[in-house]
């Protein structure tokens, strides 16, 4: 049962929600409420969020988070990943409209977990790159070749000596 608010997964409806029809009305009503209009073709009097949508359900964000998790009512999970993907839409599509975004993608990574991406790149100085060239003689080729065999059986033991702990 819900105590307080908080929403037990699994064990009853969540507070003042009812029935997956309820859920749904309430929803959808929600998403109406942000337009000027009952269409939604007017603009909008405020941005579609999770912190609106709980409290247009009467429950906290975090209620509203776990209820969309809750794997043993998927007829509500069903609605509540309808709600989420349409919060998650129009914040997306925020970024490309607005010039300030720090605050879009800020929710975009709480709230669906969505994450910058950084791409290292190694750097080697040009001294410790060898390669084989032309200019190398057969001896040099070789012997190359064995350091490079040398330091992966090296590499290769060292692995499997830390792998014995």
């Amino acid at each position: 049962m819900s105590q307080g608010g908080i929403y037990i997964p699994g064990q009853g409806h969540l507070p003042s929600v009812g029935t997956p029809d309820d859920l749904l009305k309430k929803v959808l009503s929600y998403f109406r409420s942000c337009h000027k209009d009952e269409l939604e073709t007017e603009p909008m009097l405020r941005p579609y969020t999770l912190s609106g949508l709980a409290l247009a359900l009467k429950v906290n964000r975090n209620t509203l988070i776990m209820y969309s998790r809750d794997e043993k009512r998927k007829d509500f999970q069903t609605i509540m990943a309808y709600a989420r993907a349409r919060i998650e839409a129009f914040a997306e599509e925020q970024l490309y409209t607005n010039k300030n975004t720090s605050g879009i993608a800020l929710s975009l990574k709480n709230n669906f977990g969505w994450r910058d991406q950084v791409t290292i790149k190694p750097e080697r100085p040009e001294n410790e790159i060898k390669l084989v060239n032309e200019n190398m003689t057969d001896e040099q080729s070789f012997q190359l070749y064995m350091d490079v065999i040398n330091t992966t059986h090296a590499n290769k033991a060292l692995e499997d000596e830390s792998g014995d702990d």
